[in-house]
């Protein structure tokens, strides 16, 4: 019973919602207050109704003229608390609703990479927009009316028992059927809500995946294959959301019904006690007012139960962004992206580290290596040899299974993930910019003079460009940085990484977006930035780490082998292969095809 009612999603509805609603409890109690109010007032307006009757019945005008002042003044009474019902609903319903956003968005933003990973942006997008607004739903006067509803009908109920007994008893009735019909359609309106919510996230996905990659869907002409998908989904949802509709047209029929028959029941015997001199017209006016506040509680009770089932799916899917791990109980401090380490060097040690995305797959297995302070270090090796996945590992992106890897003798286990990132500078080799201005692009956060600002961007080589754009650096580089190209975007995250001044660097194929041109003029920048600074780099182009103090190949997770550039060629073996083929493309090409290597001579 506890399973068909839904009352297990009622609780988890309520452990969720408790917090927030508690924080706005002046509004819900002002709401109770309306409540009591409206229940008073429509009381007195049925009192009034039926003594106007009965008065004008008996030509009683001094007692009509005193009710007719009466009823004016509880229409201006129920005017004015209609007014603040709906005032006090919007400040609860949207003040929780605020709240819901904020914690949702709080919690993402401290996700664990690999569980953000996992998770598609359109499902998580249609969570924020969605399913907050099934929410909003229940939020205001249906919170209230789980009070107000068995508050009226008791009310009303002793009132009119007191008016005529045998009409309250048969009035009384419909009670059972209405709270059948409340179970039955909150079941099924709660499955195909959970359907709706699933299908609407899905759709959202597509048209997130189209707007992001446009170009690549009009290049390979995947337009049709997109509406298509859009298309069954969108009818899909469409069925489901029909069948929504006559879930509730049959609830609303249901209550309609229950209510005319209880209207004309009343009536109908009321009258034949009108004639048998048992009540008064009166009386009756009074009871047929009041007779729906009898239906309307058991109705309206249902119809808040189906509301409550309809949004307990969009509750379970945000409960269950709520549940997933965080990488830190809490937001960092404003300050930590504004500060500033000393340039000391600080030395990189993996010791025995073992990783792996997939439990039967490692990408690292035992790997140690030594990074001394202040040296440049550059790691090459083939797409999927572990690359990349050390700079995670450094940044606390990702947790190792095994091993240690320490800064300056420190485990980083042992950092505030926020500390450890702030001393390191990364330039990753897509770099990501936000919407707004090139100026905000480079600071993201910190505090520099224009000066410094513009020093960077020239020895990132970028001020030239930046100097021939209208706005300058106050230009909007558009959603993703739109409006540059690949290598302009590059230049703007060396610039920022210039600007972070942090001592240790990470470089991921930073040049790998530049002309040849462009590239000789940003190394002699990132010469003058790595000086003095703990440098991994991870190259494509080997002729940019030929004047690195180590280099380091790896293979499958591990060194295969080590030494300077001039050592390393002597030594023969793969950085000699890796070097021909990339720096020597005419006498020796390497084509990969499904992970093997192809090679030609010429």
């Amino acid at each position: 019973m506890r399973k068909w009612l839904g009352y297990d999603n009622f609780k988890k509805t309520f452990t969720l919602l408790g917090p927030h609603l508690m924080k706005h409890w002046v509004s819900y109690a002002g709401l109770t207050a309306v409540m009591i109010a409206q229940l008073l007032c429509a009381l007195a307006f049925a009192s009034f109704l039926g003594q106007m009757t009965d008065a004008a019945i008996h030509s009683n005008f001094a007692k009509l003229t005193g009710l007719t002042f009466g009823g004016i003044g509880i229409v201006f009474g129920m005017v004015f608390i209609g007014y603040l019902n709906t005032y006090l609903q919007s400040s609860a319903i949207y003040g929780v609703k605020r709240d819901l956003k904020m914690a949702l968005f709080h919690h993402t933003l401290l996700l664990r990479a690999n569980v953000m990973s996992s998770i598609r942006s359109g499902d998580l997008i249609s969570r924020f927009d969605n399913d907050l607004n099934q929410i909003e739903n229940m939020l205001g006067s249906r919170l209230i009316d789980l009070l107000r509803y068995p508050l009226v009908y008791c009310s009303v109920f002793i009132y009119l028992f007191h008016i005529n007994a045998l009409l309250s008893l048969i009035s009384w009735g419909i009670a059972p059927a209405a709270i059948a019909g409340s179970a039955i359609f909150g079941v099924l309106m709660r499955r195909n809500s959970r359907y709706i919510n699933h299908l609407t996230g899905a759709n959202t996905q597509i048209v997130s995946e189209a707007l992001q990659g446009f170009l690549v869907i009009r290049s390979f002409v995947l337009q049709h294959s997109f509406f298509s998908r859009y298309e069954k989904q969108n009818h899909e949802l469409f069925r489901l959301e029909m069948k929504n509709a006559k879930l509730r047209g049959l609830y609303y029929a249901g209550g309609e019904t229950a209510s005319s028959l209880t209207f004309f029941s009343s009536l109908s015997l009321g009258a034949y006690l009108i004639s048998y001199g048992e009540m008064t017209i009166g009386a009756l006016m009074t009871f047929i007012t009041l007779v729906h506040y009898l239906v309307f509680p058991l109705t309206g009770a249902a119809g808040n139960w189906a509301a409550f089932q309809k949004a307990s799916g969009s509750i379970e899917r945000i409960q269950a962004i709520l549940d997933l791990p965080l990488e830190a109980p809490d937001l960092p401090p404003s300050a930590i992206s504004a500060k500033t380490y000393p340039s000391t060097p600080q030395s990189i040690d993996f010791d025995r580290v073992s990783f792996s995305y997939k439990p039967e797959l490692h990408v690292l297995n035992q790997f140690s290596l030594s990074v001394p302070a202040g040296r440049k270090t550059a790691i090459v090796g083939y797409s999927g040899a572990g690359k990349t996945t050390l700079f995670s590992l450094i940044l606390g992106i990702y947790q190792p299974q095994a091993g240690t890897i320490r800064i300056n003798g420190q485990s980083i286990q042992d950092m505030s993930v926020y500390d450890l990132r702030a001393r390191i500078a990364h330039v990753p080799q897509e770099a990501t910019l936000f919407n707004g201005t090139i100026r905000e692009n480079l600071l993201l956060g910190r505090q520099k003079s224009p000066a410094e600002i513009v020093k960077a961007a020239r020895m990132a080589a970028i001020d030239d460009f930046i100097q021939t754009l209208p706005e300058g650096y106050e230009t909007q580089v558009g959603e993703r940085g739109l409006i540059l190209s690949g290598g302009q975007k590059q230049r703007l995250a060396i610039a920022r990484a210039l600007l972070k001044n942090a001592p240790i660097l990470l470089l991921d194929e930073a040049t790998s977006a530049l002309d040849s041109e462009t590239e000789e003029k940003v190394k002699t920048a990132l010469d003058h930035l790595m000086a003095g600074r703990t440098t991994l780099i991870i190259a494509h182009r080997l002729s940019t780490i030929q004047n690195a103090d180590h280099i380091v190949v790896m293979e499958k997770g591990q060194i295969v082998q080590e030494g300077t550039h001039n050592s390393l060629m002597a030594m023969g073996g793969l950085y000699r292969r890796l070097h021909n083929e990339r720096e020597n493309p005419g006498s020796y090409d390497a084509i990969k095809v499904m992970g093997l290597s192809v090679r030609k001579t010429r």
